[in-house]
């Protein structure tokens, strides 16, 4: 590990964050037993009762509290999915897919499916539960707003929020200024501008504050989504944004989480104090060192970390 936590007590922040103790990775808690083929995931989440939720390359798995496939019929097959939420209020399961939002009950089976691009929201890669349903991160070019959220019938209901700015990309393709990692709560709603790598913090669905995250300079650049062009066959131009680095948030109470993983595997972790607006702890581990790759942040705020043999908990 390359570095600690520098000591801070903030009601909603786990003990390893607060305590300054950093995390053991000396006694990795094994959560889940991968099959030999389960190459990527994309998203895990666990629900209340310790149920695992993995979503993979094109599957979603369950798994029960020993770590086991818990439902036959499993794995559920998607396109090219980017995101996994679980609703406590509601008990429903959000999958985000480049075909829209898939909205399953617990045992996995499928309840409703939004076309969002049928609905004008592009470039949607993340989602959060919202009320009791979930609230979807991507581009409404007619509305100009980035938060969009549907209810636990997959109706859509509202949006909200701007766009984030980045004068290359504007000129592009404005559907690709849209932030990342989203979280959110009763209370707040949290998301990362990938550009300029500052913590966006809505309440009560406004901007409250921006608050930049301490990213050494030389780093920055390797972070920042790069805009591709290629040149189609009847001469016109495609444009797409290249995502390679990892970007997770989690709310805990009036604080939060926020992991940042580039491809290098080196992890920036943060704990923030979002009723003061001010970034408290900082940590950096090599994860390459520890043949593992940070995948979420459980309900309890404890890092899941996976490598080809399972999903792990962290502690302090």
């Amino acid at each position: 590990m390359n570095g600690l936590l520098i000591a801070a007590v903030v009601a909603g922040l786990p003990k390893w964050a607060s305590a300054g103790a950093g995390l053991d990775f000396t006694k990795p808690e094994q959560k889940a037993f991968l099959p030999d083929w389960f190459q990527v995931i994309m998203d895990v989440n666990i629900t209340p009762n310790g149920a695992i939720w993995v979503l993979g390359d094109g599957v979603l798995y369950g798994f029960d509290t020993e770590g086991n496939v818990f439902k036959e019929g499993l794995p559920l097959t998607f396109l090219l999915p980017s995101a996994l939420a679980y609703n406590e209020k509601s008990q429903l399961l959000g999958v985000l897919d480049i075909d829209g939002l898939h909205l399953l009950d617990v045992t996995g089976k499928a309840i409703s499916q939004v076309d969002l691009f049928g609905s004008g929201i592009a470039n949607a890669k993340f989602m959060a539960p919202y009320d009791k349903g979930f609230v979807v991160v991507g581009y409404d070019e007619k509305a100009g707003k980035v938060f969009h959220v549907f209810n636990e019938k997959g109706e859509f209901q509202k949006s909200f929020g701007d766009p984030v700015q980045d004068p290359q990309v504007v000129q592009l393709s404005p559907t690709m200024l849209v932030p990342l990692g989203v979280s959110a709560s009763d209370k707040w709603l949290i998301a990362v501008d990938p550009y300029s790598y500052d913590l966006l913090v809505y309440e009560k669905e406004q901007l409250k504050r921006r608050l930049s995250l301490p990213i050494p300079d030389n780093q920055l650049m390797s972070l920042v989504p790069k805009v591709i062009t290629m040149v189609k066959s009847d001469g016109g131009i495609n444009t797409a944004l290249s995502v390679q680095t990892s970007i997770k948030t989690a709310i805990l109470g009036d604080a939060a989480m926020v992991v940042v993983t580039p491809p290098s595997g080196q992890s920036w972790l943060w704990a923030v104090d979002l009723k003061e607006g001010k970034v408290l702890n900082s940590m950096c581990v090599d994860l390459l060192e520890q043949n593992l790759r940070f995948i979420a942040i459980d309900p309890d705020g404890t890092p899941l970390f996976w490598n080809k043999d399972g999903i792990y908990r962290i502690k302090g």
